[in-house]
């Protein structure tokens, strides 16, 4: 999708770095989303569940 926005525009630089950050923000959330999830579904060892 980028190279085709790269073809249209001529700005290959500012694209990929667009790019970039959108799947830096995007893989952030997710990990995030996942770190609070694991924190809610844990299950305390001495509980033994």
């Amino acid at each position: 999708m980028a190279r085709t926005i790269i073809a249209r525009t001529y700005l290959p630089v500012e694209i990929f770095f667009a790019a970039g950050m959108f799947y830096l923000v995007m893989t952030f959330v997710l990990v995030q989303g996942f770190r609070l999830l694991e924190k809610l579904l844990r299950v305390d060892a001495s509980q033994g569940r």
